[in-house]
This record gives structure tokens, C-alpha cells and sequence, in this order.
């Protein structure tokens, strides 16, 4: 991690929305290849916490629409509005937001990916303007590039 500067606490989504990780001893060593793709994190502000309704229209609705466009749905994530037990960690706090973590195989795939939402005319029309009316503001997009100990498909 290079800047730990803004931060926030959150957790799954779901009890089987995080990411898993081998055990300590399964895990690639420091000196491994680093592996290829890149990985885009999408934060939503939100002007409360995520609640089930929200979380039904993204998983029945946005989801579908972003793997068939090529995403790889990878974990989804929410705020965690404990308190922060760690205070040498700074955490913005007080924000409800969803982010959602896809995988894709290179920096063309996830600019295909986004063309190809952009043509559909479902998504333009009537997802993408339903999910905005959910959400505060424009979504912040991270593309995050992969470390030698990254977590292999």
C-alpha cells in the first residue's frame, strides 16, 4: 500500500461477498511474477446506509449487466460504522458507500468492457439512470494494478 492517507472501514456486502484468501503458506512469495490484469474498484456514495434494496436491485439488475459486458464480479464491500479501534489509521468516517471490485484481463478489456455498456441502450436508458437516483454524485473509479502476492484466479 504506497498511500494510506483515505481510508475507510467497511466490510462484505454479504457474508459471501468478500474476497478469500489462501492461508499464509499458500500464498505467492514477494519475489513472484506480478500477475496480469487489473483490477477497477467502484465506489458509491450513497445518502444512507446500504440497505436490502438497494443491494437486490444491484445484484439483480446492475450486476448482470456489468459481467455481460465482460467483468469479472470479484467482491462487494460496504461501510463498517464501528469505531475505529486503530486510531494511527485515519478513516473517513461518517460516509455510506458500496463499492464493488471486477476484475479484467487488461486495461483494452475494461475499455471494451465500458464501450460495450455505453452501447446498450437497457443500460442507458434505465439502468444506469436508476442506479445514479441511488447514489450521491458520480461513482469514484480506482484501477488498481496487481502486486506479486495478489490473489490468483
Amino acid at each position: 500500500m504506497i498511500d494510506s492517507s483515505d481510508a475507510l472501514l467497511l466490510r462484505p456486502a454479504r457474508p459471501d461477498c468478500g474476497f478469500s484468501l489462501e492461508p499464509p503458506d499458500r500464498r505467492p512469495a514477494l519475489d513472484s511474477a506480478i500477475p496480469q490484469g487489473i483490477i477497477v474498484a467502484t465506489i458509491y456514495s450513497l445518502p444512507a446506509p446500504v440497505d436490502a434494496d438497494f443491494l437486490a436491485f444491484f445484484e439483480g439488475t446492475v450486476g448482470p449487466l456489468l459481467r455481460g459486458a465482460g467483468a469479472i464480479i470479484l467482491a462487494a464491500f460496504v461501510s463498517e460504522h464501528s469505531r475505529n479501534n486503530f486510531p494511527r489509521l485515519e478513516l473517513r468516517e461518517g460516509e455510506n458507500v458500496f463499492i464493488l471490485f471486477a476484475g479484467f484481463k487488461d486495461l483494452a478489456a475494461y475499455h471494451a468492457h465500458m464501450t460495450t455498456l455505453g452501447r446498450n441502450p437497457h443500460w442507458r436508458g434505465e439502468v444506469a439512470p436508476a442506479l445514479m437516483r441511488r447514489t450521491c454524485g458520480r461513482p469514484h473509479v480506482l484501477r488498481l494494478a496487481p502486486t506479486s502476492r495478489s490473489h490468483r484466479e
